[in-house]
């Protein structure tokens, strides 16, 4: 699952070892001519101009060509060569400038000494830079497992309220059949919504069946609410109920036309639902009456509580990336939803 965190730079003193590498680079004549008399021959420009030409592949390499996909790399590869020849042949012509008069004429071992020298640079930076993600994959780890953990507990936690909920929703079962066997039915299809998220949506994957189960509960207690409010038109054409999704995803999306369309003045406000789903693919389609200045009217902040169309959204992203299509706007008072699941 791709993750949408941002890692810091797991060498936190990289600035500074870049510093000393080319602090190094540009003193290294002179401390090596330091006993010499008259010491080191050529000017600080004359080795500044030959910094630069190794500065140019070097970091084009680093930090242009490296964090490029796999794809692009290859794409721009001969952009990378261009500019590794490009700096070769620069810095022979502007170092000729600082030896007019004794400057020999260029030759194809000169070439192949600066190449020599550019590729060893350019290997230590794809050393630094192999060492930079090894570590960063190591801080990630880390961070996942410290998440895993956390998430853990507060499952734990959360688990407490919905086991005392079943509990009492299956005491109050028994109790309403003796009175009022519409009731009852109700409380158990409540019953075994709760059971469904404390079991089945805990789990990676369930069936189509089971999902569309837990939905027809949902539907059911919902019309026996809001019976005069809401018009249900749910059509489905399913081949293979057996297909596996991830659980609690296709719910959201029917729970929130539910929500926004109760808010409503008046009655028989219409949701269509749509559901098609062959062998390896699922296509969900909502629609609902929606009305901009009632959803967000201060007395039905509640309705902004539950799962939302937002978590969807993040969890299509890390559960079926590049697998996928989500839509959800209003337009023209219907508040329109497309899912689109390759499941294969």
């Amino acid at each position: 699952m791709k993750s949408s965190r941002s890692y810091t730079n797991p060498l936190k003193q990289e600035t500074w070892l870049h510093l000393l590498l080319w602090a190094t680079v540009l003193l290294f004549p002179y401390v090596k001519f330091i006993e010499r008399a008259g010491g080191y021959p050529e000017s600080f420009l004359h080795e500044l101009n030959a910094l630069a030409f190794i500065l140019i592949p070097s970091y084009a390499f680093y930090s242009w060509w490296l964090p490029m996909s796999i794809v692009s790399r290859w794409r721009w590869l001969i952009v990378l060569v261009l500019v590794f020849l490009a700096s070769i042949f620069g810095y022979e012509y502007t170092d000729s400038l600082f030896h007019q008069g004794n400057h020999t004429p260029f030759l194809w071992k000169q070439l192949f000494s600066a190449g020599v020298k550019y590729t060893a640079f350019i290997a230590f930076f794809f050393a630094l830079y192999l060492m930079k993600n090894s570590l960063r994959q190591k801080q990630q780890l880390a961070e996942i497992a410290q998440e895993k953990e956390t998430a853990e507990l507060a499952a734990l936690k959360a688990q407490v309220t919905p086991h005392f909920l079943f509990n009492t929703l299956n005491g109050l079962y028994v109790d309403a059949l003796k009175t009022d066997k519409a009731l009852a039915a109700s409380i158990l299809s409540l019953s075994d919504n709760t059971r469904y998220f404390l079991k089945e949506g805990q789990q990676e994957k369930v069936s189509l069946e089971q999902e569309l189960n837990h939905i027809d509960n949902y539907m059911a207690l919902q019309q026996k609410r809001l019976s005069k409010k809401v018009k249900l038109r749910f059509t489905r054409e399913v081949e293979n109920r057996d297909m596996k999704l991830a659980p609690l995803l296709l719910i959201p999306i029917i729970e929130n036309a539910f929500k926004y369309s109760s808010m409503l003045r008046g009655d028989a406000h219409e949701i269509a639902i749509v559901l098609q789903a062959d062998q390896n693919n699922l296509h969900l389609s909502c629609t609902n009456p929606y009305e901009v200045q009632t959803a967000e009217a201060p007395e039905n902040e509640w309705m902004k509580s539950g799962i939302g169309l937002s978590n969807v959204k993040q969890r299509l992203a890390l559960l079926y990336p590049g697998k996928h299509e989500f839509k959800a706007q209003p337009e023209e008072g219907i508040f329109h939803v497309h899912l689109k699941l390759i499941l294969c």
